[in-house]
């Protein structure tokens, strides 16, 4: 599956350029924006919605404080993965 794809299923109104272009843009703009190696953690987070593992995943390995998210059932219960209190904010 092609980076993006599932946004492009729910926003019939983009295409693969404009949303490769607001990458792009997200990236040279926000330095920071981009977390790494944070697949090994992946297959110990149970979540409702296996697809959703990745966020989990990417915000411990960065010591997210905070994630912001349109997801909301299966982060519920992150509490579990962190050591530290952690907010979930649903947009």
């Amino acid at each position: 599956m092609t980076s993006g794809s599932n946004v492009l299923k729910t926003r019939s109104n983009l295409n693969p350029k404009q949303l490769q272009r607001t990458r792009e843009l997200m990236d040279a703009h926000v330095s920071d924006c981009l977390v790494t190696g944070f697949e090994d953690l992946m297959p110990a987070i149970k979540l409702l919605d296996e697809k959703d593992r990745h966020v989990l995943a990417a915000a411990n390995c960065d010591g997210a404080d905070m994630i912001v998210t349109s997801i909301k059932n299966s982060l519920r219960r992150i509490d579990m993965f962190w050591q530290q209190p952690i907010a979930t904010v649903l947009i």
